[in-house]
């Protein structure tokens, strides 16, 4: 199978395509904020003075992969000082993930790195932290700085809850378990790592809800629909390369174990699971976007959901990251 193949339907046969996005539904304007080049040169000089990698080789692959860019589409109208800080979150973030993931890596010592992490993110970090705690202790302090005490709070709550789902993950690679379709789209809301992002739009883009309007269950529902949808098209870009490292979170494969499916049928699946659940979002969306003034914190808020639910799929098109001939390089070291 060529990288990047998509299979679809044609009638009644499975047929190949070239680029997985030409199958996907997505009806939103695509938008990159105009600091992307900037923020990602900072991004990596960042990453560099806290050390997150091991080698030049990992510090080039790592750029490579646009990080940076895929902030820059996700909140195209934010301030260079915001989007920075978002940027440097996001890099630690995939770079955690991969860790996270690396063979070897028992519960015990994923449990002791992600207490670390949070300790870190809350200032206090143990004697000998390492590059990773280091980090994440400077993006505590600026976020704090930033956007105040209580919602760097909110934050570290956000963070517990996706160190808790890369715990539940550990699980299931140590014992070599794919988990259910239903457990698996449940948990994918949470390891995608898009509540972070969602709340990171205070610091990018000044987007502020209430407590009424965050408690919406439709508002809500948006948030967890724009979070499966990003981690469904994740995995339908990287299924080949995750494969062939023995992931076993992938939709793809769940459906492929679960349902009894070729790649071919679970990957065609997971394009109309995809287009389905967006077609979904589209219109509950309007509908509370019907239901506000149009100048309103809610509708900058549904605003930056739609450019994720874009932006991120245009990123997915163009990131090094996501590609199966990187796959046995991806477990970019760490000091």
């Amino acid at each position: 199978m060529s990288v990047g193949t998509l299979h679809g339907r044609k009638g009644n046969q499975v047929v190949a395509l070239q680029d997985p996005a030409s199958f996907l539904y997505c009806p939103f304007d695509a938008r990159i904020s105009p600091h992307s080049d900037l923020i990602q040169a900072r991004s990596i000089v960042w990453a560099r003075r806290f050390g997150v990698c091991s080698t030049e080789g990992a510090f080039q692959k790592l750029a490579a992969a646009g990080i940076a860019r895929l902030v820059a589409r996700g909140f195209p109208g934010g301030s260079p000082e915001g989007l920075q800080i978002a940027a440097d979150w996001t890099t630690l973030f995939c770079l955690l993930d991969d860790r996270t993931e690396a063979a070897g890596l028992n519960m015990i010592r994923l449990a002791e790195l992600l207490s670390e992490m949070t300790h870190a993110y809350r200032g206090v970090t143990p004697r000998g932290g390492d590059s990773f705690s280091r980090a994440m202790k400077d993006l505590g302090q600026r976020m704090r700085a930033t956007a105040g005490d209580a919602w760097g709070e909110r934050f570290g709550l956000i963070l517990e809850s996706l160190f808790s789902a890369f715990l539940w993950e550990n699980v299931n690679r140590s014992n070599g378990i794919r988990p259910s379709l239903s457990a698996y789209v449940t948990m994918r809301e949470q390891t995608v790592g898009l509540h972070p992002q969602f709340a990171l739009a205070e610091i990018t883009d000044g987007i502020k809800l209430s407590d009424e309007e965050a408690a919406r269950p439709d508002v809500q529902r948006l948030a967890a629909m724009t979070s499966r949808l990003i981690g469904w098209v994740n995995d339908i870009f990287t299924v080949d390369k995750e494969q062939a490292e023995g992931e076993v979170h992938n939709l793809v494969l769940v459906m492929v174990e679960e349902c009894g499916m070729s790649q071919a049928e679970a990957r065609h699946a997971a394009v109309q699971q995809h287009n389905v659940e967006l077609r979904a979002f589209v219109e509950l969306e309007q509908t509370v976007r019907a239901s506000v003034e149009p100048a309103s914190e809610l509708v900058r808020y549904l605003d930056m959901l739609r450019a994720w639910n874009r932006g991120h799929l245009d990123w997915a098109r163009e990131t090094s990251r996501y590609r199966a001939e990187v796959a046995a390089q991806r477990r970019v070291g760490h000091a």
